[in-house]
């Protein structure tokens, strides 16, 4: 009987060393995912584009006929910046032009500015992020003496033209 035992423990031993040490082991172990080494050492030069969609609207008697044909419709610059030497920006100006709609230009005879730039912002059908450009006439009342822009607070600006 010390023997069937003696067996038995060995037994015993024999599924908990050859079944249970292992199988405890592949369910208690962490998961490690493999990395994309490649793209992790891109990440190291940066690029970064940033876009600006830009709106030059002409009110009545800021262009003359002729210089109103020589306008393009749409116009794209783009400039590099080195931040550092691993770190670029790309700037992209997409610049559009025309001229004001009756309701625009009844904004832009408003007392002040800043009256205009309220009523400009609630007619804006510009996309979010765009700034606005309105250019005015010399003879415009809309901006004070001696001053030639107004920067609004809703990504409008007013400038006044010159002949």
């Amino acid at each position: 009987e010390k023997w069937r035992g003696r067996n038995a423990a060995l037994a015993i031993a024999a599924v908990v060393i050859i079944i249970g040490i292992p199988l405890w082991w592949k369910t208690t172990e962490t998961y490690r995912a493999g990395l994309p080494y490649s793209e992790i050492s891109q990440l190291e030069n940066l690029q970064l584009q940033l876009t600006v969609a830009v709106e030059v609207v002409f009110s009545r008697g800021t262009l003359t006929p002729e210089q109103q044909k020589k306008v393009p419709l749409t116009d794209t610059h783009e400039k590099e910046h080195s931040v550092d030497g691993k770190t670029n920006l790309k700037y992209r100006y997409e610049t559009k032009y025309r001229t004001a709609t009756v309701m625009e230009e009844d904004a832009l005879t408003m007392p002040t500015p800043e009256e205009a730039d309220l009523s400009l912002f609630r007619l804006s059908e510009s996309p979010c992020g765009s700034v606005v450009v309105y250019v005015i006439p010399e003879s415009s009342t809309l901006l004070p003496e001696g001053a030639s822009a107004y920067v609004g607070k809703r990504r409008t600006a007013v400038l006044r033209g010159d002949r």
